[in-house]
């Protein structure tokens, strides 16, 4: 899995969260790296919408796994 290179953690949060928001990323990361499906739907909510969507890529889930790289 991607390793980050920095990693800045807001310190209000607990270690349980940090921890878990940090997978999540490195498993969509990797996903794009390697284009293993498991990892995007393991890091990605059944209700994930891209705000920063680009044009002609489907909304959801599908949107990332229709387009790997």
């Amino acid at each position: 899995m991607i390793e980050p290179h920095s990693l800045i953690v807001d310190r209000s949060l607990s270690r349980a969260q940090v921890d878990s928001e940090v997978m999540a990323a490195r498993r969509y990361d990797t996903f794009w790296n390697t284009g293993d499906e498991a990892l995007a739907r393991a890091a990605l909510a059944p209700n994930f919408i891209d705000s920063t969507l680009p044009t002609g890529r489907p909304q959801g889930l599908t949107g990332p796994l229709r387009h790997p790289n």
